[in-house]
Formats: structure tokens, sequence, C-alpha cells
């Protein structure tokens, strides 16, 4: 008897699994395209020196040429 609803459940699980996936047709896998962020969405962070606005890239550049010695603890 308890055979039966396992199995029964096993079926059913697969039948959703498969119903699922047919409906999205591909679209559970991601693309490179699909984790590319867009430069203008990428958030400003201001240097907490000067309050001028950088991506991360560019601040972490910036801290090290203009303000050397301000940002190393001592």
């Amino acid at each position: 008897m308890d055979s039966d609803l396992w199995t029964s459940r096993l079926a059913a699980a697969k039948r959703q699994y498969a119903l699922q996936h047919s409906q999205l047709g591909g679209l559970d896998r991601l693309n490179i395209d699909d984790l590319l962020v867009e430069e203008e969405s990428r958030p400003d962070f201001p240097c907490p020196y000067c309050f001028e606005d950088y991506d991360i890239a560019s601040l972490c550049s910036h801290l090290e040429d203009e303000h050397p010695f301000e940002s190393k603890v001592t």
C-alpha cells in the first residue's frame, strides 16, 4: 500500500517536472549575456576624501593614485 503511494507521488512529480521544463523552453539555462551588467546600471561610489563619484574599479585606482597616504592605517 505504501509503495503504491510513493509510486504515484513519484509519477506525479515526474509529470510536473516535465511540464515545467517544457513550458520554460530552455529558459532555465543562463546565458553569459544574462549575467553581464550594463555600464549605466552600475552604481557609483563616492571617494571618502574628495567626494567625487567613481565606479568601483576606478575608485580603487583613484584611492591608490590620489590618496595613497590617507587610506593607510598607521
